[in-house]
């Protein structure tokens, strides 16, 4: 709430009432000056021009005040928002590094299983050519042991 003054301007210099000297040119008093008795008869009187007026700077200080809170309650949901920012990308930052750690994690064990598959294929042929190799060996062993008759028949 804005202060207020009261404002006397008297139509002759130094025309007295309520004891005090009042002045031709317009001079502000604290509302609380006078009491309420000599408030109305200062009104009252035609050689007084008696106004309530709103107090300069108080009104300059009550808007001073309502923009400070303003641009304090500005800072306070600037610092909100960007601190609401921050954790939604710190939270956004771990939700990447998290699928990528598990991007990762499915490519390596997608290696390791090629690797796996790849060796026991690698085996399951090695198995299958020593199998021929010793098949053909027994064969031509069995063939060595085995001579032709005279004739070309065999024994």
């Amino acid at each position: 709430m804005v202060q207020q003054l009261i404002r006397i301007t008297a139509r002759r210099d130094g025309f007295r009432r309520a004891g005090v000297a009042h002045p031709a040119k317009p001079v502000d008093h604290p509302i609380d000056r006078f009491t309420d008795t000599q408030l109305a008869a200062l009104k009252a009187d035609p050689m007084l021009d008696v106004r309530i007026v709103d107090d300069p700077a108080a009104k300059a200080a009550a808007e001073k005040a309502a923009a400070e809170k303003a641009a304090a309650d500005k800072a306070a949901a600037d610092k909100a928002a960007a601190e609401k920012a921050a954790v939604e990308k710190a939270a956004a930052d771990k939700a990447a590094a998290d699928k990528a750690a598990a991007d990762k994690a499915a490519a390596d064990k997608a290696a390791a299983d090629k690797a796996a598959a790849d060796k026991a294929a690698a085996e399951k042929v090695a198995a299958e050519k020593a199998a021929a190799e010793k098949a053909a060996a027994d064969k031509a062993a069995a063939a060595g042991k085995a001579k032709p008759k005279k004739g070309g028949e065999a024994a």
